[in-house]
């Protein structure tokens, strides 16, 4: 297997979690996508994109999403249970 392959997969992998945790995260806080839109000033269609892995959020609004959900920004970022 090309190494190319295996770095791809593994930034996949990492963009889902991601993905998994926000989502995961919003719903424990009773949050609806468009709440968390509004709190982070973004579209209801981009945290949509954030959940399903579509789209990373930039530095910015990670250190808000963690602001908002008392987490550090490793715990959104899954590398907290590594």
């Amino acid at each position: 297997m090309p190494l190319e392959y295996f770095e791809e997969g593994m930034v996949w992998a990492m963009v889902s979690e991601i993905g998994f945790n926000i989502r995961n995260l919003r719903q424990k806080h009773n949050m609806s996508q468009d709440q968390l839109a509004k709190k982070l000033n973004v579209s209801k269609s981009m945290i949509s994109c954030y959940e399903r892995g579509k789209n990373v959020p930039a530095a910015e609004c990670l250190f808000q999403l963690a602001m908002i959900f008392g987490i550090s920004v490793d715990s959104i970022l899954g590398l907290d249970n590594r």
